[in-house]
């Protein structure tokens, strides 16, 4: 038995007695009444859905702590109605906003909860930890309505492995999970890093960081709880931490419990064993090891010898059912007592000892020390800088630079490995001017490959590339690279994001604001991905506020699948201004400009046709490509069109939206092969707009 951390940070030893399974089954005996299991299952999936009903619900009461250096202070602030007793260390009413309008949901929505945290003015950094209660809610609100923050977190299980070895039992692995859920302890928090002279803007289309989400989540299957399954006597539930989730319409019940037996082609116990690899607690949890508790079954995760803890529950067919059907009711009725999430930010000012230095082995020494490394003049490296883990680095170039002298073209001047953190804020890093061929990567200022990299005040300049992520070669973390205020000028691309594609459930996000991105040889912001059925290099977000973006050939390259990038009020200029070929670009307020000679659109093998045009989109690999054009917005094309979109047949699809804007190209505002959908809702067309365009738009 692999021994428990109980929740007083006690150590137990095992979990007591082991509890028979009430059921063992093959994988062959439900196959047969899975078809008719999952008419069922669709029957109720529908109930809700053909209801058409949704409530508003107040979801947020915020309560901010704040604290002074490194102990926690005591004086609460909240939004609303209520004052603020802030002491002022560079916040007060006004840095901290949360959304206060009320939320639509309904069953299976989700949302995000606008939060803004202002800490321009100040001349430390901060931590603002987050973490949430449900305690106002209704119990069944509280097992369905989950807050949680899109980020990847590796958690290192070396104290729980000790104890384990110590027993002779096997050790517990360290975890990757790519979604934290949050709860009311700091346990279950997750800490947003707002570096000094910076904002944290979580909203609407752009996010500075993962955005803080809420779901209410569909098919109740299952989920985590924080409270007491003793051996006898009554189960109690202090919190509901995390949803349980499998594929309602592919799980198969035993006919007298209704009790889960397989999910798909998996049992219990290896559905089980599996999530528990990635769930974020040490240990897998077995069906041998459950307790039964008036004839429902809890699982131990992470729980000490009385049964305090955490737990796993599945529910069974009938929960499952009756669940969806109090979905419906709940929906379709206005409460007494609007459902309530306290929402808590304990914000930390980071104040650290700063270390001054001259010399390069100063600065070499310096990075394992903890402390803000300060320059004191120029700097040049002979070698490349290798980040750990266990060493995050915040450095103030203090208006000098750092030069890398070697001579080799392969290199990377910081490399941040998962886990990693690197933090360079007021000055300029220099390459050599050495680097591979067009498109190549080979010289790279900051390479991060599942780690958390933020600029500020950064002008980079000698580098094949600036900044590039590569978490395709990690083990699942997901990267995260704030650039705010920065020149970035590369050789050839000047940002590169690459995804971890099916290694993580979340996503590699570059966030960018008031900065210069230009790639002189190649292209200004580059993704990556080929229509080949093994590239795993998708899976990325890309925030763009009040940034000019411009690259020889493209200003931005995005072919691969499952990417997003969203810019608001930026400029993106190039031979081809935009070229998409997977993912979804939207553009809001911001300009577009091709500039090189018109030619033909075609399927390109690799990268994309040069036309000369403003946005092309060319949707000729084996997933979707999507533009969608808002508010006032302007795409040139000096010679070519200002939108086209060529499709391919069984490809794709590609699909361009235009709801507002000014559009103009030499050859036509836009072009349309008749593959995929062009729809245009508004806007101004100078010149041609093919007659199968508008056709489309009038039919809507």
């Amino acid at each position: 038995m692999k021994q428990r951390k109980n929740l007083t940070g006690k150590w137990n030893k095992g979990l007591g007695r082991k509890f028979s399974t009430c059921f063992s089954v093959g994988k062959g005996k439900f196959l047969a009444v899975r078809k008719k299991l999952a008419a069922d299952k669709k029957a109720y999936r529908q109930l809700w859905l053909h209801a058409g009903v949704s409530m508003v619900c107040i979801l947020l009461v915020v309560v901010m702590v704040f604290a002074m250096s490194a102990a926690w202070y005591t004086n609460v602030a909240r939004t609303g109605n209520l004052t603020f007793q802030v002491e002022s260390w560079g916040f007060d009413a006004e840095n901290i906003q949360v959304g206060e309008e009320p939320i639509t949901v309904a069953p299976g929505s989700s949302g995000v909860v606008p939060l803004t945290v202002d800490n321009s003015e100040n001349p430390q950094g901060a931590a603002i930890a987050v973490t949430i209660s449900k305690v106002e809610m209704v119990p069944e609100l509280q097992k369905r309505i989950f807050y949680y923050v899109d980020a990847t977190k590796t958690y290192d299980f070396s104290q729980e492995n000790a104890l384990a070895e110590d027993s002779g039992e096997e050790a517990a692995a360290a975890e990757v999970v790519s979604r934290i859920y949050l709860g009311a302890s700091q346990q279950n928090s997750y800490t947003y890093q707002v570096p000094a002279g910076q904002t944290l803007e979580l909203n609407g289309l752009f996010a500075s960081d993962a955005p803080l989400k809420w779901e209410w989540v569909y098919d109740m299957v299952g989920y985590y709880f924080r409270g007491t399954v003793p051996q006898s006597g009554s189960v109690t539930v202090d919190e509901y931490l995390r949803p349980v989730s499998y594929d309602y319409l592919e799980a198969v019940y035993d006919e007298t419990t209704n009790r889960l037996e397989m999910v798909g082609e998996q049992t219990t116990q290896e559905f089980l064993a599996e999530f528990s690899a990635r769930d974020g607690y040490p240990g897998t949890i077995s069906t041998q090891e459950a307790r039964n508790v008036e004839g429902k079954l809890y699982y131990p995760v992470q729980v000490d010898e009385e049964g305090k803890g955490v737990w796993a529950y599945l529910c069974d067919r009938k929960e499952i059912e009756t669940g969806i059907q109090w979905d419906t009711q709940y929906a379709a009725t206005t409460p007494e007592k609007v459902p309530q999430a306290v929402i808590s930010l304990t914000a930390m000012q980071t104040d650290h000892q700063i270390t001054t230095v001259s010399q390069p082995d100063e600065f070499l020494a310096a990075l394992t020390g903890g402390d803000i490394i300060r320059l004191n003049n120029d700097l040049m490296l002979g070698e490349p800088v290798e980040l750990t883990p266990e060493h995050p680095a915040v450095i103030d170039l203090n208006g000098y630079s750092i030069a890398y002298t070697g001579g080799e073209s392969v290199y990377n001047l910081f490399s941040v490995p998962e886990g990693g953190s690197l933090t360079l804020l007021n000055g300029d890093l220099t390459g050599n001017n050495q680097g591979g061929s067009a498109g190549n990567s080979s010289s790279i200022g900051v390479k991060s490959v599942g780690g958390t990299v933020t600029l500020s005040g950064i002008q980079i300049q000698g580098f094949d590339s600036g900044v590039v992520t590569s978490d395709m070669e990690g083990n699942g973390q997901d990267s995260l690279v704030q650039i705010t205020q920065c020149r970035i000028t590369a050789l050839q691309t000047a940002l590169l994001i690459q995804g971890n594609g099916p290694k993580s459930q979340g996503v590699t996000r570059m966030i960018i604001k008031d900065s210069t991105i230009e790639g002189t040889g190649y292209i200004g912001i580059s993704g990556q991905g080929t229509n080949q059925p093994d590239d795993a290099r998708w899976g990325t977000e890309l925030n763009l506020r009040n940034t000019e973006v411009t690259g020889k050939w493209a200003a931005v390259y995005q072919p691969q699948q499952q990417g997003v990038l969203n810019a608001i009020e930026c400029s993106f200029a190039g031979y081809t201004g935009m070229a998409v070929k997977g993912g979804t670009v939207n553009l809001v307020d911001s300009q577009v400009e091709g500039t090189g000679a018109y030619k033909a659109a075609a399927a390109s093998g690799g990268g994309w046709t040069d036309t000369g045009d403003g946005v092309y989109v060319e949707a000729t690999y084996g997933w979707p490509a999507t533009v969608t054009v808002k508010g006032n917005s302007e795409i040139i094309s000096q010679e070519g069109y200002a939108l086209q979109l060529f499709g391919k047949e069984n490809l794709g699809p590609g699909r361009i939206m235009v709801y507002d804007g000014n559009f103009t190209g030499e050859k036509g505002s836009a072009n349309f092969n008749g593959l995929g959908t062009f729809q245009i809702y508004g806007g101004t067309f100078h010149g041609a707009v093919q007659e199968d365009i508008i056709r489309i738009t009038l039919e809507q």
